[in-house]
């Protein structure tokens, strides 16, 4: 019996598919389907007396080829199934240990979860009730990870048709079969936020839609998300991650609606390029409790285009010696935004900005303290390298006279300084260079002339 049924799954697996009946395998995918024996209750021939006989018995074993025989030629949504013999699968998966034959050998579905290899399987069993005596069929077909059933069939063994004309007969029970399982998978979604029936299927579409494509540095725009399955059912509530080169979604992780949308946002960073954006999500298939990863990297591409605005997070150190003995520090910090003109040849910036310093100083056993506001102004331009990287240079045009308070500080008395007293240079006319790049910091130590030593702590910032 074994043996006609590997040919008869052979067979099967070798014949020509037509086309849908409209089970929705067109744009949803197949299902494939193992055939497992049923379980019979009698294992050993029945003893004289019993009232079973044995030829009827052997028969029971035929039930399985008859469900098999049934489906396979009678179910209007067959073709949307593959159809796979239980045994074949478990062989090749655990190995020949696992493989049993006879006529009453039965091959029995393995426990929930046991085969990654199965989707939905057949089987059943054959029982006897205690109170009537009465043998009765019992056909299920069931999610193999989960052990849902997704349809079942009962009827009385009837002794006076052949095993597999009753499996034939049951088998009717289960039809349309395709459509069962269509049924199970959509209530199993509809109950369950974190199951899908297929993505990937043709007529799905996981989409990530920015409103702009092309971005200066620093630019935001909306971004939808749109999560249809294979059948155009929209996936709600599904949690999904969204992610971006080039820079930052707020928020990052979004929740689909009833039509299967949602919205974030995404900023750029100041970096110009071409960078892609995507989103993932983990769902799992109505047949099983293991999760799978959802998306595509290369979804989306997005330019980004470099900014035409800017600010410098400006701070600036000096020291200041006088013949050796008087010591004089300077701090000062500022924020300075810029604006390229990017028509110009090289792109021109400018900048202006104000410059908070705080001033200290010893001269013997006086102190000296003070604070200062000032503005500056920069000019300069972008300058591109052999392999197209970008940096600015920018150089000190003017700065205004600093007025604030100064006061030296003795142990006897303390004595306020006029605001135009003349102090060093703040800052000499030196060109700054650093990178053209977002939230990059660049250090720049720069010995002055003599006793001035000046040094810069430079970081863009995209507005």
């Amino acid at each position: 019996m074994r043996t006609i049924l590997f040919l008869f799954i052979a067979t099967i697996i070798n014949s020509n598919q037509t086309k849908s009946q409209g089970w929705e395998c067109q744009d949803c995918p197949k299902r494939d389907l193992a055939f497992f024996d049923l379980n019979v209750w009698q294992r050993e021939p029945p003893p004289p007396g019993s009232g079973l006989d044995q030829a009827d018995w052997l028969e029971m074993f035929m039930v399985a080829d008859g469900i098999l025989d049934g489906l396979f030629n009678d179910d209007a949504s067959k073709d949307c199934i593959n159809f796979y013999d239980g045994q074949m699968l478990l062989l090749n998966e655990w190995g020949k240990d696992n493989y049993t034959h006879g006529s009453t050998n039965l091959s029995l579905p393995p426990p929930a979860g046991m085969s990654e290899d199965l989707e939905y399987f057949v089987s059943g069993q054959i029982d006897k009730r205690k109170s009537d005596g009465v043998y009765f069929i019992q056909a299920f077909v069931k999610a193999s990870g989960t052990m849902d059933i997704v349809v079942e069939a009962t009827a009385p063994y009837d002794f006076s048709i052949s095993g597999a004309q009753n499996g034939k007969n049951i088998a009717q029970q289960l039809m349309p079969l395709m459509q069962h399982i269509r049924n199970f998978e959509k209530k199993k979604r509809n109950d369950d936020a974190e199951v899908v029936i297929d993505p990937n299927g043709k007529g799905a579409d996981v989409e990530l839609k920015p409103e702009k494509e092309k971005l200066k540095g620093g630019e935001s725009t909306k971004v939808e998300v749109k999560l249809i399955d294979c059948d155009g059912v929209p996936i709600k509530d599904m949690s999904v991650t969204l992610f971006g080169e080039g820079g930052s979604f707020d928020p990052e992780k979004v929740t689909s609606d009833k039509d299967g949308k949602a919205e974030s946002e995404f900023t750029s960073n100041c970096d110009p390029g071409k960078y892609k954006m995507w989103l993932e999500f983990q769902a799992r298939f109505p047949y099983s409790f293991k999760k799978y990863g959802f998306g595509d990297k290369e979804l989306v591409e997005i330019e980004i285009e470099a900014a035409d605005k800017f600010e410098i997070i400006y701070n600036h150190k000096m020291t200041h010696s006088y013949m050796g003995g008087f010591l004089l520090e300077s701090n000062g910090t500022g924020t300075i935004p810029c604006t390229i003109n990017w028509e110009a040849d090289p792109p021109t910036v400018k900048g202006d900005g104000t410059v908070n310093a705080t001033w200290t100083g010893n001269a013997d056993e006086c102190k000296f303290q003070g604070n200062s506001t000032y503005k500056v102004n920069y000019k300069g331009k972008v300058v591109y390298s052999k392999d197209g990287a970008a940096t600015l240079e920018l150089k000190k045009v003017n700065d205004s006279d600093q007025g604030g308070q100064f006061n030296i500080i003795c142990p006897g008395h303390s004595q306020n300084i006029p605001a135009n007293l003349p102090f060093p240079a703040l800052e000499e006319d030196r060109v700054l260079k650093f990178n053209f790049k977002d939230g990059e910091t660049t250090n720049l130590d720069v010995p002055g002339e003599g006793v001035t030593h000046y040094s810069y702590t430079l970081k863009m910032k995209c507005k």
